[in-house]
């Protein structure tokens, strides 16, 4: 398709990345607000972040209370910003953030000198910090849950007298989100070095500038489902070949369902293409946030799908796989599960319902927006909580309004 045959074509609007946003709202906080950020993500993580870096950090004889809700990116980069700040912190979050692991971070951190304890279960939120310089050097760290313990701790590197060297042992998840942290702090001008399971950042300050934010590959995974299941078109401005996110490569995922991508026009073009699957396999140990779309996208069009590397799954704002076997099974879809592997067996016939059905994310945002795709195919299904995407996607339901012409009273 050419730039003349786009006037027809709907122009979807995607949010800044907040993975992004993230990572350099923390480099302006520790660099004393020497980098100027634009085109911020508006999502509610981002905008939680901001808020709690925008508290005053510095010594008092009260503890400050900084509540993350279930917003991991934020409670884990807050817990590395507040022990190399002066001062006395909890760090807490919703009921799900106290499930999800810290001990990890809190580990390596406590190896370098930090002060950190737990005010309940040993390995979960609520922590304590007591704030205090921190020299560097060299740390072990986990990853085998979350590799934002690892990018955690290289934002704060630059800023400790000796730098970090980090030393990632055992197995890695999401690889491709510690290798954004360390482009980021390539452009803000540190010197990474980055080998294998070994990272070097060395004690550098960031440059003072002007940083504009790229969309985001993840919520653009969502916008595929639409055009696999219409077949109508549609183009997604500030989407870049050369990204730094991961997920992008959902691009190369949906071409083998059924999905074409052109890059044009400084964003990305979507269609429908003639690609006609039985089966697909893939491993998500880099991408898990592409999971719950993709697995929707095959269950809706009766694909066999064997997914593994889900290894993070079960520690995100809800455990995804248990979510997904059980939302789907209300739809008679049957899945078989582990904790790192799902299958999801060829569908014989067609989805109906007889009775209208409501399918619950369970409180997360990207199962919610996964779950959407069911209302292009059967009528009779609602989406429960359909609010839970402002944590990542707050347009989500109007831009799927005005691309379908679905109504609200589906969500």
């Amino acid at each position: 398709m050419c730039i003349g045959d786009m006037q027809n074509v709907f122009r979807a609007n995607v949010p800044a990345s907040k993975s992004l946003s993230n990572r350099w709202l923390v480099l302006q906080h520790l660099s004393g607000g020497a980098i100027q950020l634009n085109n911020l993500s508006t999502a509610d993580d981002t905008r939680l972040l901001q808020t709690l870096l925008s508290s005053p950090t510095q010594p008092t004889h009260e503890v400050q209370t900084f509540h993350c809700d279930n917003a991991g990116t934020v409670a884990r980069f807050l817990t590395a910003v507040l022990s190399v700040s002066k001062g006395s912190y909890i760090v807490t979050g919703s009921d799900r953030m106290q499930q999800r692991p810290i001990a990890p971070l809190v580990d390596a951190l406590n190896s370098m000198g930090a002060s950190i304890t737990y005010t309940d279960r040993h390995g979960h939120f609520p922590i304590s910090i007591v704030g205090r310089p921190l020299q560097g050097g060299m740390v072990d760290i986990d990853a085998s849950q979350s590799s934002q313990f690892v990018s955690a701790l290289m934002l704060i590197a630059p800023f400790l007298p000796k730098g970090l060297t980090i030393n990632i042992v055992g197995s890695m998840v999401s690889e491709p989100y510690i290798s954004m942290t360390a482009d980021v702090l390539l452009q803000a001008g540190i010197a990474v070095q980055y080998s294998k399971n070994t990272i070097h950042i060395p004690n550098a300050n960031p440059m003072c500038g002007a940083v504009g934010v790229e969309a985001d590959w993840s919520s653009a995974a969502y916008l595929y489902n639409w055009v696999l299941l219409t077949g109508k078109p549609l183009y997604v401005a500030g989407l870049s070949l050369n990204s730094s996110q991961g997920d992008m490569v959902v691009a190369d995922i949906y071409s083998r369902i059924g999905v074409d991508t052109t890059y044009i026009n400084n964003g990305i073009m979507l269609q429908r293409s003639a690609v006609c699957t039985s089966s697909v396999a893939y491993n998500f140990i880099g991408c898990p946030d592409l999971v719950p779309a993709v697995v929707v996208a095959c269950a809706a069009l009766g694909i066999e799908g064997r997914f593994e590397g889900l290894d993070a799954l079960p520690y995100k704002e809800t455990d995804r796989i248990k979510v997904l076997a059980l939302e789907l099974d209300k739809l008679n879809i049957k899945t078989c599960c582990s904790h790192n592997l799902l299958y999801l067996p060829p569908r014989i016939g067609t989805m109906a319902l007889d009775t209208p059905l409501c399918l619950s994310p369970h409180a997360d945002h990207r199962m919610a927006m996964a779950f959407s795709a069911f209302l292009f195919l059967l009528g009779g299904i609602t989406i429960s909580n359909p609010l839970c995407v402002a944590k990542s996607f707050p347009n989500y339901w109007h831009e799927l309004e005005l691309y379908s012409g679905l109504k609200n009273g589906n969500f």
